[in-house]
């Protein structure tokens, strides 16, 4: 799962709206197609808005990686959706440790889980350093930076 496909697929969505807003419009006149598209554009933006699409598709690809969906995970794509991608990263970090002290890692899953706790160290080091304003505040950044202070201790 991706942000284009992601994005995409909520455009083709209010696409889809839109479509059966005019069907309808055709077949009863007094169908009120442009109040229910407005509707529906104002409703999709407000669940791409708030419904912090990057951590669904981040708990999306690890949750499908750690099911076995997934052949490898990828960690640059991770790191690109930003701080609402934390609370997946560590759960993958967390069962990458487990795994490594229990029966060990493939090579490729080294190698991942050595760039991942990079990016989480650097991560951390970054919000650590930070002096952030309360105009500044984001729910995803508060969460990533409770789950960042909890997996150091």
């Amino acid at each position: 799962l991706t942000q284009k496909r992601v994005y995409a697929s909520a455009v083709m969505l209010f696409l889809a709206v839109c479509f059966l807003s005019v069907l309808l419009r055709q077949l009863i006149r007094r169908f009120p197609s442009v109040p229910v598209t407005l509707v529906a554009g104002l409703l999709l933006a407000a669940a791409m808005t708030l419904g912090n699409p990057d951590a669904l598709i981040a708990s999306y690809n690890v949750d499908a990686y750690l099911r076995g969906d997934l052949t490898t995970v990828d960690v640059e794509a991770l790191e690109e959706l930003g701080d609402s991608a934390i609370p997946a990263m560590a759960r993958l970090e967390e069962v990458w440790i487990e795994r490594a002290s229990e029966k060990g890692l493939p090579h490729h899953e080294r190698e991942a889980l050595s760039r991942l706790t990079e990016a989480l160290d650097l991560r951390a080091e970054e919000l650590s350093t930070d002096t952030a304003s309360f105009l500044s505040f984001s729910v995803p950044t508060a969460r990533a930076e409770a789950i960042l202070r909890s997996r150091g201790e």
